[in-house]
């Protein structure tokens, strides 16, 4: 039975398993936990290499994920040990389908929606996603026949359509693993903001990857309908120095109303809570295609609150800082400088709230 089951999941994850093995391989899943995660390390491991255009799957690091996780939850060992070994009989199986594969070489289709710009495409699946300005998103051009995988750099929202093939939908963004266990959620993850977020509008989503800091292992968390994930990411010097000021993940439940206006930058509104000024220019370079310069580093850390109709330009978003904000700005070869007014400043910035 245990070569059978190989062959099943095999096909199972490649797409070419039959009705028939279809309910086979969901059968031998659902029957206790051990199997569950065997079969999850395995296709997540096999879906991550595809979309990193690896040639091999690590089934050696899929493995030991799958034993250390077990044992430290304690599960019982005689299952263990066989779900353990058709995880790994079937990474060979897949090892050896790849090479079968080699010259078969894996395209993706590669959108990039320029600043100033947004967009919105339905992907094969039938997926409808909202992709904001400044942002790229990949998906292989067999996208939703035997995966449905997508990688992100900037912000989206994505209204998951039903698989009529049992295939989950992953979304790999900033070293994080969103899995869809509902119908519509947003994932804003720019590599220049140092902050990951996704929040939850209908259904529930799975995020794994490394959510402490602190210890840097990997961890999973979900996040439930009218529920906000946020993580500030920080390159490795920058964990080194700010160690003691760590900030973990904050999961916040908000109104329906909250994520209207979370979301409202589907409809050409600007909205900012709480957040740094750093954040608020990338925003803003993304949403008006321009470049500005802070002249002044501690500018930086100040934060702000506040929405802004579509009709807003940039100048006046930045003359309404100016209001609670010691900064001048000028116009320079189609760079918008900003400065400091007050050098003398040096208290710590509290939260401002724009009008």
């Amino acid at each position: 039975m245990e070569n059978r089951i190989k062959e099943i999941l095999v096909k199972y994850i490649t797409g070419q398993a039959s009705d028939e093995e279809k309910r086979l391989a969901k059968q031998w899943i659902a029957e206790n936990e051990a199997q569950e995660k065997a079969f999850i390390a395995l296709y997540e491991n096999w879906h991550q290499q595809l979309a990193q255009k690896h040639d091999i799957i690590d089934t050696n690091k899929a493995y030991n994920r799958f034993i250390e996780e077990n044992i430290r939850k304690k599960t019982s060992y005689n299952w263990l040990k066989y779900a353990a070994s058709v995880l790994l009989l079937c990474a060979i199986t897949l090892i050896t389908y790849i090479y079968q594969q080699k010259n078969i070489k894996i395209a993706y289709q590669e959108l990039v929606v320029p600043r100033g710009k947004t967009k919105k495409i339905t992907l094969p699946d039938g997926t409808l996603v909202m992709i904001n300005a400044g942002t790229k998103l990949s998906y292989n051009k067999d996208f939703g026949k035997t995966e449905r995988t997508v990688l992100l750099n900037g912000e989206a929202f994505f209204d998951i359509a039903e698989s009529k093939t049992d295939v989950p939908f992953i979304i790999y963004a900033a070293g994080f693993t969103i899995r869809d266990i509902g119908t519509a959620f947003s994932v804003k993850a720019y590599q220049e903001d140092g902050v990951f977020e996704t929040a939850v509008k209908e259904g529930k989503v799975s995020v794994e990857g490394k959510l402490n800091q602190k210890d840097g292992e990997d961890g999973k968390v979900f996040i439930n309908a009218n529920q906000l994930l946020k993580i500030n990411i920080k390159k490795k010097s920058e964990l080194h120095q700010a160690k003691k000021t760590h900030t973990p993940l904050i999961i916040t439940d908000v109104k329906p109303a909250y994520l209207e206006e979370y979301n409202s930058w589907q409809n050409n509104f600007l909205m900012f809570e709480n957040t740094s000024f750093k954040e608020i220019i990338n925003t803003l370079e993304r949403r008006f295609n321009v470049e500005i310069v802070l002249e002044n580093p501690e500018l930086e850390n100040y934060h702000y609150t506040g929405t802004f109709k579509p009709d807003v330009d940039v100048f006046t978003v930045l003359q309404i800082i100016k209001e609670t904000t010691p900064i001048t700005y000028t116009l320079q070869e189609k760079r918008i400088i900003v400065k400091n007014t007050n050098q003398l400043y040096h208290q710590k910035p509290k939260p401002s709230f724009m009008k």
